[in-house]
């Protein structure tokens, strides 16, 4: 089950707290129509369910939805789709740098090791951060790297 990016930014609105269409329309800044489109097939595939005036996660009824959205290739597509955004941002005031470096032995090993202070960082603050804002306020934050003929022997295959 692959999701576009509003499918799954309306589920984590959700999963947050945003029960009703309008919570939900504040917490995504999606439009009511785009809501009131997605939340009806999220329904018919138990994805959610509408229980006492309250949209909620349905985890009991098909369980699976969780791992299927999170599949490997799943994730792929949320990453590549927010990566494209972000690049047609770029003029718009989002900050996004990318540096083409050759690397020793020894600095890549440096490197390794800022990027996994960079992970315990981001998930300290995920630990922190707090429920019940809206979604649409996250910030999305990327770091890594990978060899330069690594990507193109991938884009030619």
């Amino acid at each position: 089950m692959d999701l576009l990016l509003s499918q799954r930014i309306v589920l984590e609105a959700i999963s947050n707290k945003a029960d009703t269409i309008e919570k939900i329309v504040k917490s995504t800044g999606l439009s009511k129509s785009m809501i009131n489109n997605i939340i009806p097939e999220f329904l018919l595939l138990n994805i959610i369910k509408y229980k006492e005036g309250s949209y909620v996660l349905d985890r009991e009824t098909n369980p699976k939805w969780i791992q299927e959205i999170s599949k490997v290739e799943n994730v792929k597509m949320e990453i590549k789709e927010m990566l494209s955004s972000s690049v047609d941002l770029m003029n718009k005031g989002a900050v996004v740098n990318l540096r083409k470096i050759y690397l020793s032995e020894f600095e890549e090993k440096l490197l390794k090791i800022e990027l996994a202070r960079v992970e315990k960082l981001i998930v300290d603050l995920q630990k922190n951060s707090g429920v019940n804002k809206d979604v649409k306020d996250m910030k999305v934050v990327y770091w890594g790297y990978s060899g330069y003929g690594d990507i193109l022997n991938n884009k030619v295959s």
